[in-house]
């Protein structure tokens, strides 16, 4: 990770709008492999 006091205003808002993206895209793939372990009832085992 970067220092943040040291990178510029503009680097700091695209980083900052990617990791929004990257985030989700992530609560995504999660909330995907939650729903299929409720299908097969695994959270049971």
């Amino acid at each position: 990770m970067h220092n943040l006091k040291q990178i510029s205003d503009e680097t700091l808002l695209n980083e900052t709008q990617k990791l929004v993206h990257q985030e989700r895209e992530i609560l995504s793939l999660v909330l995907h492999h939650l729903r299929e372990i409720e299908k097969r009832r695994l959270y049971s085992k």
